[in-house]
Parts: C-alpha cells; sequence; structure tokens
C-alpha cells in the first residue's frame, strides 16, 4: 500500500501495463492485478528482466512458483 499522493503513479502503472485496478481507501492506495495470466504475461516478465534487489526477490519468486503451478492444473 501507498499513501494517496501517489495515486497518480499507480493509475500510470496500471495505463502502461494495460492490466490491474488501483484502488483508494482513506488515505492509502494500492494497485494489484487479479488475473492469473495478466501476471504470467505482463507483470512477471519485467520482473524476471528488471530484478528486484531485496528480499522482495524471494517473496516474486515464491508468489511466480504458485502462480504457474495453478496454471498447470
Amino acid at each position: 500500500m501507498l499513501h494517496s499522493d501517489d495515486v497518480q503513479t499507480l493509475y500510470k502503472i496500471c495505463k502502461i501495463l494495460g492490466v490491474g485496478t488501483v484502488r483508494i481507501k482513506d488515505n492509502q492506495c494500492v494497485y494489484f492485478i487479479s488475473n492469473k495470466t495478466d501476471l504470467i504475461n505482463k507483470l512477471f516478465p519485467i520482473l524476471d528482466k528488471y530484478t528486484l534487489l531485496t528480499t522482495k526477490y524471494l517473496d516474486f519468486l515464491d508468489i511466480k512458483e504458485v502462480i504457474n503451478l495453478l496454471n498447470i492444473s
């Protein structure tokens, strides 16, 4: 979640990727992609190319593995 001051950045990300939704509640905003095909085809290639440099990278690998397993079954 980000502060609502950052909502324009999230809208720009949403527009560039062409997928996802921005939601605002109180003073916080969040961008999320709920469609697993959109995750696999849009977000994952970006995060594979531009690797996260924090422990969030390990979270990404776990999420990617789960989504890929769900996509197989």
